[in-house]
C-alpha cells in the first residue's frame, strides 16, 4: 500500500515523529543539563550540535530510507541545519526577550524548528534536490 512505502508524506512523516521525538528529548536534556552552566543560548547551540550529530546519522537512512546521498544534499543538509538553527537561536532570544521562562521557551522553539526540519529536509530526500 501507499501508505507504507517509503516516498509517502505519511510513512516519512511516522518515522520523523519517531525520530524527532527521540532527537527532542535528547536535545531538551542537553539543553537543561547545559543550563546549569551555560546562558540559554550556549546551552542551545550545543543541544542544537548534539542533535544534529543524531541527525546526520539517523535522517538519511531511517527518517527518509531510499535517499541517496550526494554532494548538492549533503550541502542542502548542512544549509537546512544552520538556517533552521539561526531560525530558532533567534526564536528563543524573541520568546525570552517576552518573559517566557528559559526552561520553557525551548517548547516554542521546538515547534518552529521541527516544522521547518521536516518540511525541508523531506525536500531534500524526496528528489527536489539531486
Amino acid at each position: 500500500s501507499q501508505v507504507i512505502t517509503g516516498n509517502h508524506l505519511l510513512a516519512d512523516g511516522f518515522r520523523f515523529v519517531l525520530a524527532g521525538g527521540f532527537n527532542t528529548l535528547l536535545t531538551l536534556v542537553v539543553y537543561q543539563l547545559c543550563l546549569v552552566f551555560l546562558p540559554h543560548n550556549l546551552a542551545y547551540a550545543t543541544s542544537w550540535l548534539v542533535g544534529i550529530l543524531y541527525l546526520i546519522i539517523v535522517y538519511p537512512t531511517k527518517v527518509f530510507p531510499g535517499g541517496t546521498s550526494s554532494l548538492k544534499r549533503s550541502a542542502a543538509t548542512v544549509t537546512i541545519y544552520l538556517t533552521v538553527f539561526l531560525i530558532s537561536f533567534w526564536s528563543l532570544e524573541q520568546v525570552v526577550g517576552l518573559g517566557m521562562q528559559e526552561r520553557l521557551a525551548i517548547v516554542v522553539v521546538l515547534v518552529v524548528s521541527a516544522t521547518l526540519n521536516f518540511m525541508l529536509m523531506r525536500l531534500v530526500y524526496r528528489g527536489w534536490v539531486r
